[in-house]
């Protein structure tokens, strides 16, 4: 009795430590991404009279030291061709950059147009693709004759994949 007892506790463990060794490698790739990723935003309509400007901000984590980070951003048409150059900035934790588009330069005199925001980390010195994700982007869409700020537009976390 006394063995069936033990072969039983055994077994049970042995379940017990496999389901949990599964559940944790699971939530940690939930929690940690590869080492470029993305910031998504959807198309947005811009016109003579007003400016967008996208931001991006390497978030530093509790308690640690983040490496700098290399981050592409520029804007892109419907049809997913280049309104601006990207351009390619070096990012210190805790530190935010951005670039800056005027809609009298990119959208029709009488119109508008619609773009998209491009942000992209490339890489982080000294990381090993297995970091959490710490950045944060928007978009703020600024009327030009009173510099208001009239829509501020998260962008969305994405792996990204070659």
């Amino acid at each position: 009795m006394k063995t069936k007892r033990t072969v039983a506790l055994v077994a049970t463990l042995a379940i017990a430590l496999t389901l949990a060794i599964a559940w944790s490698t699971s939530h940690t790739k939930a929690f940690t991404m590869i080492e470029r990723s993305r910031i998504d935003f959807t198309t947005f309509g811009i016109t003579p009279g007003q400016n967008a400007r996208l931001n991006i901000t390497h978030l530093e984590g509790a308690g640690q030291v983040r490496p700098p980070c290399r981050v592409e951003l520029g804007f892109v048409d419907s049809d997913g061709n280049d309104v601006i150059p990207a351009v390619q900035r070096t990012l210190e934790a805790g530190h935010t950059t951005f670039i800056f588009i005027n809609g009298d330069d990119v959208a029709p005199r009488e119109g508008r147009i619609e773009i998209r925001p491009v942000v992209r980390v490339l890489d982080c010195q000294g990381d090993l693709g297995n970091h959490q994700i710490n950045f944060a982007a928007s978009l703020e869409l600024v009327d030009q004759a009173s510099a208001r700020t009239m829509v501020v537009y998260p962008g969305f976390p994405t792996p990204w994949a070659d």
